[in-house]
């Protein structure tokens, strides 16, 4: 019962010192000496952005990406036509197999 009444009276004295707050004004123009310190105590700090994204390594890595599909597409495409060569040479019997008395057949 006694904690109770000790709770109860600490809960009013609370009570009773926020009603007697009031509000807190600053100095005028505090806000603007503030911000005016703060930007001269401490430079404008230059924020490093990463080499790979910038627009330039974009535009080389598509040229790069062009070039190797280009020089793949290349090797691809001469070797299909030495293939379709082999294979007409074949199939018209114009082969460089020689049988084993030496002509071709």
């Amino acid at each position: 019962m006694k904690k109770e009444n000790q709770a109860q009276k600490k809960a009013e004295a609370l009570m009773d010192s926020l009603a007697h707050m009031e509000p807190v004004s600053p100095p005028p123009f505090f806000a603007d000496k503030v911000m005016r310190q703060l930007t001269q105590a401490s430079p404008e700090v230059s924020q490093k952005v990463p080499v790979w994204s910038l627009p330039k390594a974009y535009a080389a890595a598509l040229l790069v990406l062009i070039l190797v599909n280009a020089g793949i597409l290349y090797s691809y495409l001469s070797n299909q036509e030495e293939a379709s060569l082999e294979t007409f040479a074949e199939s018209y019997g114009f082969t460089e197999t020689w049988d084993e008395n030496g002509l071709n057949l």
